[in-house]
Order: C-alpha cells, then structure tokens, then sequence
C-alpha cells in the first residue's frame, strides 16, 4: 500500500466533516517499542475519550486475573473460590467458573436494566449505595441454562462488583495502584472538561453528556463499573497497553487470553475478545485479540508479534445505532494493519 497514513488521514477527515464523529485517535506500533509506528489524531492532543466497554479488558480481566492469583484459585473453579464471603447473590451465581463468565458463556443475559427509577432521579451518593444496589438487581436476574457464547454486560458488571466486595475498595483508585496511572474513571483524570470528548445527549439525564459516562446503567451505579466507566487519551491507552505486555500481571493475563484464543473458537476469551470478525479480521490475519467499545472505541493486538493498532471516535454523538461503525473500522484497521509492514 503506497501511503496507509495519508489514505487514513483523509479517511477520518472526510468522516469528521460530515459530522460522524467530532474527534478520532488512530495508532500502530509493538508493544515493546517506545515509539509509536503512526500516531494521529483529528482533535487536540489530550483529547479524553469515553472508552466505554474497553474497560472490561484494560481493568476488569486483569483485575479478576490477578484476584485469581491471590487466591490460588483456577479458571475453571466456582466464583466462590475467590469471592468474599459477605454477599447476598443466588448461589447458581457463585457456582459459575470464572471463565465462564470472563469468556461470556455462563448463561447470563447479556443486558439487564440497572438504571430504571435511578438514574436522573436518585444516583448513589456512596459506593456502598453503588454496589448494594448491584445486588439487588443482580439477585433478580435470571441465570440460563445455556452456556452459549452470548455477550454479557451483566457478567461483567458482576465481576467488578465481586472485586470491590472482595477488596473492599472502589476500583477507582485501585487500578492507579495496581496497573498503570494514564486511564481513570472521570471526573478523577483530574482535567478541565473541555478535554473530554462529547457523546451526545442523553434524554434520560436531559443533559449533554461530557466527562460522564454514557453507559447508562454503569451511570446509575455510580459511573464505575466491571464493564464500563474508564475513560483516557489514546496516547494513554497505548502507554497503558506497553506498561501492561511488560509486567508480570499482564504477560500472564495476554497469554491466557491467547491460549484460549488458539484452543477454542469463542469469541470472548479471558477478558479480551477474538480479533477475527467483520471489522478486525483484516488486522494480523484475523490472529488478533483486543475489545470495542460502543462509543467508537476499539484496540486489537497480535501477541505473537506484539503489534498492535488503537481506534477512538466518538461516533455515538451522532445516534446511538450505526451499522456504519463496522465497515469503517474495518477500513482503518486495515490502513494501520499495512503501517506495520
């Protein structure tokens, strides 16, 4: 390919023109290299991006790793060989495998109201508030008996709420503690609003939404969550995923991810996802593993290689559906692919 920056540059420019996003990060490189192989983006550099469901795999599948490790306990174990003790859930919850639920096949739905008469009304004060009320709605989902490969938030809201409990602490300044510093939950990034990056308005806050999270149910519980709520730079993101692929916690959690990814066809894995579908198929012969987020934000990885690509947008600023976000991610994955030679 002659010029994949140039092609990617008047991709996005021509997109931000016509207003399906106002601001787009891209990125490619190893991640044991410093320096980035291409770097861009449409809006000032600090720009902060609502990552929306990346927050599973930059926080909550390392987080449950390392709880696992702590414990001792086995993927294929019940939730109950590391949860706490003081929880008030069904016990078919608790005697679901942590894989299971990191992999989205354990039978929970995949969306589940949290939000309903909270949000907009009455939003937790406390954390303590936050996480009882996730107990109460998750006592009253129901648990299938297919293990099918059905994407669940719930599972992963699960998940952060089991590692508050256990660590009986928010996981705010837990992941400043124990990862890396550049991702935050806002307002806690420390920065003027203007960094944020717009989402849109949300007709049930009646409000433009800017440095809040646009998930609503992660909203009612107090914009933290295990499946969404973080939100970062992208040049942050990447310096994040470096930190990651060099630490101890983090070569552990990248390789489990790609033993599952190479001894099983399921799309979620170990807290990452396959990298083989419509949109990222095109990036290291669809061998990747990596996450999307709704708002328009995606990062996949070839760990073999250690390259990677990072997309951020904030395409939902204009609509919430748009099955347009598919084909062009698929053509900028595919333009970072080729930077990479």
């Amino acid at each position: 390919m002659a010029n994949p920056e140039k092609e990617l540059k008047d991709l996005l420019h021509e997109e931000t023109q016509q207003g399906y996003f106002t601001a787009a990060y891209v990125e490619s490189g190893f991640l044991d290299r410093a320096e980035a192989r291409l770097q861009y983006f449409t809006s000032n550099a600090g720009t902060v991006f609502d990552l929306a469901s990346l927050t599973k795999a930059l926080v909550t599948g390392p987080l449950v790793h390392q709880a696992l490790q702590a414990a001792h306990g086995k993927l294929r174990a019940p939730l109950a060989e590391w949860a706490p003790q003081d929880i008030h859930l069904p016990p078919a919850f608790l005697q679901l495998t942590t894989e299971e639920v990191l992999g989205h096949v354990s039978g929970l739905p995949a969306w589940w109201n949290f939000w309903m008469h909270h949000l907009g009304h009455k939003e937790p004060s406390t954390r303590a508030e936050a996480l009882a009320r996730m107990e109460e709605v998750l006592g009253r989902i129901p648990l299938g008996t297919e293990k099918k490969d059905l994407y669940s938030d719930v599972g992963y809201i699960l998940l952060g709420y089991l590692l508050e409990k256990k660590a009986q602490k928010s996981l705010k300044p837990w992941l400043a503690e124990t990862l890396s510093e550049p991702l935050g939950y806002a307002p806690d990034l420390k920065l003027k609003t203007e960094a944020y990056i717009p989402t849109g308005y949300c007709r049930i806050r009646e409000r433009q939404l800017r440095g809040e999270v646009h998930d609503e149910n992660c909203a009612a519980l107090g914009g933290i969550s295990g499946h969404a709520g973080l939100f970062g730079t992208g040049e942050a993101v990447s310096q994040y995923l470096k930190t990651l692929a060099r630490d101890a916690l983090g070569i552990q959690y990248f390789e489990a991810n790609e033993k599952t990814r190479r001894e099983t066809t399921r799309e979620g894995l170990l807290g990452l996802r396959r990298g083989n579908g419509l949109s990222a198929g095109v990036f290291a012969n669809g061998n990747g593993m990596g996450h999307p987020g709704f708002t328009g934000t995606a990062f996949w990885l070839e760990w073999s290689s250690k390259k990677y690509v990072i997309f951020l947008t904030n395409r939902v600023i204009s609509g919430r559906v748009s099955p347009r976000i598919t084909e062009l991610r698929r053509k900028v994955f595919h333009l970072l692919d080729a930077s990479l030679g």
